[in-house]
């Protein structure tokens, strides 16, 4: 595809983000649970801005023991989208509310709520 990771040729956002970045938070975590079928396992899961944020919320929900860290880079890119994609991206009803900002879903703010620790990139970022 033309464009970035995350906007099209012309700058829009990709309609499918949600979907796919959602997909590779839920296979770090899967990583993380060891149910990848690796003869790995992390001792941490580090994790930079929304793109991957809610992957620290699927080990969470899941309970799995490997503590998660999310660095963030930049507060301005929260990754948004609708409620209505909640089901599809596999966040339980019960939990929308870690995830409110402004009125829909951040990726970040998953990731914010649900880490074991945060960092950002210096010391007068936060």
């Amino acid at each position: 595809r033309e464009g970035s990771p995350y906007v099209d040729g012309q700058g829009q956002e990709w309609k499918d983000n949600a979907v796919r970045f959602a997909t590779l938070s839920h296979a770090a975590a899967e990583i993380a649970a060891g149910r990848a079928g690796l003869d790995w396992a992390p001792q941490l899961l580090h994790l930079n801005d929304w793109p991957v944020a809610m992957a620290a919320a699927y080990v969470r929900w899941d309970r799995t023991a490997v503590p998660t860290l999310l660095t963030i880079h930049n507060l301005a890119y929260q990754g948004l989208f609708p409620y209505a994609l909640a089901p599809v991206l596999g966040v339980p009803a019960e939990h929308l509310d870690e995830l409110h900002f402004h009125g829909q879903m951040s990726f970040l703010q998953g990731g914010i709520t649900n880490a074991t620790r945060l960092n950002t990139v210096s010391l007068r970022y936060a």
